[in-house]
């Protein structure tokens, strides 16, 4: 059974003050070791870039791994729900008829998550996916795909 990865980009892979994408070969190694494991974008960039665009910033091999992007949320005040990113990632797999218990988020902002949601690896905004997140986040993959088997 598939995993489900819901990516954010600010903040992972890249920092907030680094290069652009500059942890992407990391992220891009790692979907690589676990090729159980599918790709929504949760970013704000789906709400800005094109599809397409946005495919071009990973490897042609990873693009049949990019399933698409979470859904937007509308909103009728000017505040977003609480945990906005939970909720737009559980209607996505809801949606698409995915298992609601075989998905993380990667993401760098807790506040668009419940406490203590055991989904979230969450990077640091001031390094983004650095090398103890990476472990972090291929120890939760693994742990997922095992339960799967």
């Amino acid at each position: 059974m598939r995993v489900i990865l819901a990516l954010d980009f600010d903040g992972v892979l890249h920092s907030i003050h680094g290069a652009a994408f500059e942890h992407l070969r990391r992220f891009e190694s790692i979907l690589r070791q676990f090729p159980e494991v599918d790709v929504v974008v949760s970013s704000s960039w789906r709400e800005t870039y094109a599809w397409e665009d946005i495919l071009s910033y990973f490897s042609k091999d990873l693009h049949p791994r990019f399933i698409g992007p979470t859904p937007v949320l509308s909103v009728d005040s000017q505040q977003y729900p609480a945990h906005v990113r939970y909720l737009e990632i559980r209607k996505f797999l809801a949606d698409s008829g995915r298992d609601p218990h075989r998905w993380i988020a990667l993401d760098d902002d807790v506040s668009l998550f419940p406490p203590m949601c055991g989904e979230l690896v969450l990077c640091d905004a001031k390094k983004g996916l650095d090398a103890a997140t990476a472990r972090l986040l291929r120890k939760r993959l693994w742990q997922l795909q095992k339960i799967g088997t």
